[in-house]
């Protein structure tokens, strides 16, 4: 499978309530072996009390969890504590 860095992007959506959302793409094998692309699509935050960055910190986070859960590491991570 491929190993890709990614970080995501996050943008808003909503007409009463706004909220961020987050997107990646994640990497898997179909039932013939090929590697085949998925996009996935989650709900972060409301806007209302949560920065951008806040948002993209969730995003970051949750694609690490995922892919450690698949289990492959990421190459790079440039977040430093």
């Amino acid at each position: 499978m491929a190993m890709k860095y990614q970080k995501g992007t996050v943008y808003l959506t909503g007409k009463k309530v706004k909220m961020w959302y987050g997107q990646y793409l994640v990497y898997e094998k179909d039932r013939e072996g090929k590697e085949v692309r998925r996009q996935r699509n989650i709900k972060l935050a409301p806007k209302a009390g949560t920065p951008k960055w806040k948002a993209e910190e969730q995003l970051r986070d949750i694609i690490l969890k995922d892919i450690r859960a698949q289990g492959r590491l990421l190459p790079f991570h440039p977040t430093t504590p």
